[in-house]
């Protein structure tokens, strides 16, 4: 999963003319990269906006900043999975 989220913060930093990447776009692309690793679509919703929801006020500013994950976001990725029924 870290290759998905990778793969979305890529796509949306080289088609971004600025440092700030809406938070709704990561999260179109984040679900649109999961489904496309063969996920049903129901989990990568789940999935990513939860993983959006364990974020803390540094991590969105961060996010919001660079387009770069904190060692925290990653870790909310694994909770986020487990907590919609699936896994990394």
């Amino acid at each position: 999963m870290h290759k998905l989220i990778t793969i979305a913060v890529a796509l949306l930093v080289t088609t971004s003319a600025q440092a700030q990447i809406s938070l709704g776009g990561m999260i179109d692309a984040g679900i649109q990269a999961c489904t496309a690793e063969g996920r049903p679509y129901d989990l990568c919703h789940c999935y990513v906006n939860r993983w959006v929801g364990l974020w803390s006020a540094e991590d969105r500013v961060t996010w919001s900043q660079t387009g770069r994950s904190t060692p925290h976001m990653f870790q909310m990725q694994f909770l986020a999975m487990q907590q919609c029924g699936g896994r990394l």
